[in-house]
């Protein structure tokens, strides 16, 4: 791990910061200064780089630590609505560090994928709670104390609760690139420039059929077997396929993807595995294709089904062998690549057809992970929902969540085209109003009619008002994401009614 630049005196010794100090500590805060040439750390900790009290480090000093927006109820409180009052929980157990979902409402994730019971976390690993992200890292370089005790304006606060380490903007781009840039170039999951897409929160769900995906998921990165990734198109195969490639011990080497649907069948040996000069008009230089590029990590082949047939067994040869030959060239190329494809049609009925090769068919399905259709999955239209509905008030903050009719439709809806479709139905709503109405979504998902519900007391076991009451205001402030305002405004009370409510039937959100 490389130093943390700072722009301090060259010729003053970088200083430790002690646990707890933050903005405008005094010099006698500060310990003695290190020898000459010695880096002092904190460690281990998260790196917060993007929610409450981004830039910060959070010193990770008891053996148990747990998350969540309670103040006085957990050890780093964050101020965010994304976070549940009891988030999440980080513990060292024996040798190593664990994460695990307290069952929050936005879910956590490690390295893009859902945390499913305990989580194993290793050096550099990307933690997502609800809309915040953080980085965890064993061990963590310590800016000069010059930088700490003459804090630039521009420097944010910190989150509530925080043992934090403050980091102007300049400094926090100098240690990503210092600490995250490896020989390859390429940067580990959780730097402040990594790929957009591996942030989107597409990839989340509590429903069985969902957290089965994402065991196998999790099973598998841990292997170098080939990875056969089977769903509908829009179900996020290619976001499970890079939180394979981050979870696994590739993850600070290339990831590289191919849409074999959208290339020529004569482009596609060119793009994977290149050309030798000469090989054509026009090729005046030696060209690598995606399988060299991506030696040493990951390479995800998308409607694996398009490849035309003499592709196909080049692709064999690579994935059983490592080794190809350039187009035109004659030198054979070895390469170290893990392989991960996906498809959304039928590959044992495309064998049967003579349109796909039996024998490439069982290299790729060493390890075969079917992601579920939202339709086979409604329980996490809900969660998937307010997470879009996030970034949609980011973008409009006047919007403050949806009617209960609206959850209604959405949940209704089969979704042709998936999860990529919800959000993008979520992202381009634009209410009127505080709320999203049901007019407010587009017409095909208004007319889906949900199947009727009807609260039947009796047979739920409920025999009088007050848990009638209790259960139908609960159910008001699941809908809404425990946004009291907004619970209040539907249920036609005001927010200290409503509050004296919750203290009588002792709700909690979750």
């Amino acid at each position: 791990m490389g130093r943390l630049p700072t722009d301090a005196d060259p010729s003053k010794s970088p200083r430790a910061i002690l646990p707890g100090e933050s903005r405008g500590v005094s010099p006698a805060a500060v310990s003695q200064p290190a020898g000459a040439g010695e880096e002092r750390t904190l460690s281990p900790g998260l790196w917060i780089e993007q929610g409450d009290g981004r830039g910060y480090w959070y010193e990770l000093r008891a053996e148990k630590t747990s998350i969540g927006r309670d103040a006085g109820a957990v050890s780093f409180a964050i101020r965010d609505s994304s976070i549940s009052r009891h988030h999440a929980v980080i513990q060292r157990q024996g040798g190593r560090w664990t994460i695990a979902d307290l069952h929050s409402r936005n879910g956590t994730r490690v390295n893009g994928l859902p945390a499913v019971g305990p989580c194993t976390l290793e050096d550099g690993d990307s933690i997502t709670l609800g809309a915040c992200k953080f980085l965890f890292r064993l061990v963590m370089p310590v800016v000069s104390a010059r930088d700490i005790l003459n804090p630039p304006e521009e420097w944010s606060q910190p989150a509530t609760g925080t043992t934090a380490l403050l980091l102007p903007a300049a400094a926090r781009q100098a240690n990503a690139a210092a600490c995250m840039e490896t020989s390859s170039g390429v940067r580990m999951p959780g730097s402040l420039d990594a790929d957009p897409e591996a942030a989107t929160p597409d990839l989340l769900g509590k429903s069985e059929r969902f957290a089965e995906s994402c065991r196998l998921a999790r099973s598998a990165a841990a292997t170098n077997a080939t990875v056969l990734l089977l769903g509908e198109t829009g179900t996020g195969k290619e976001l499970l396929a890079r939180a394979i490639h981050r979870s696994s011990p590739r993850r600070n080497r290339p990831f590289r993807v191919v849409d074999c649907s959208a290339l020529t069948p004569t482009l596609l040996h060119d793009e994977l595995f290149g050309h030798a000069k000469g090989a054509f008009d026009g090729a005046i230089h030696e060209r690598k294709g995606h399988f060299e590029l991506a030696d040493g990590g990951s390479i995800f082949l998308d409607e694996i089904q398009e490849l035309p047939w003499d592709v196909q067994g080049l692709l064999r040869r690579a994935v059983e062998l490592g080794e190809f030959y350039r187009l035109g060239g004659e030198e054979l190329v070895k390469v170290d690549v893990r392989v991960i494809c996906a498809t959304n049609v039928d590959l044992e009925q495309a064998v049967v057809e003579k349109k796909f090769r039996e024998d490439l068919l069982e290299r790729l399905r060493r390890r075969v992970i079917r992601v579920p259709a939202l339709r086979e999955r409604p329980e996490d239209i809900p969660v998937l929902a307010n997470s879009f509905f996030l970034d949609l008030r980011r973008e409009n903050p006047r919007i403050q969540g949806f009617e209960p009719a609206v959850l209604d439709a959405l949940c209704a809806h089969p979704w042709p085209r998936n999860v990529r479709q919800l959000r993008n139905v979520i992202h381009a709503l634009n209410a009127e109003g505080p709320l999203v109405r049901l007019e407010d979504l587009p017409a095909e998902i208004r007319q889906a009619k949900p199947s009727p519900r009807p609260f039947e007391p009796v047979r739920e076991g409920v025999t009088n008002l007050e848990d009638v009451e209790r259960l139908h205001i609960q159910a008001i402030l699941n809908l809404v994401a425990w946004n009291q305002s907004q619970a209040a405004r539907l249920l036609g009370i005001d927010r200290g009614t409503l509050r004296q409510k919750l203290k009588k039937y002792q709700l909690q959100a979750p």
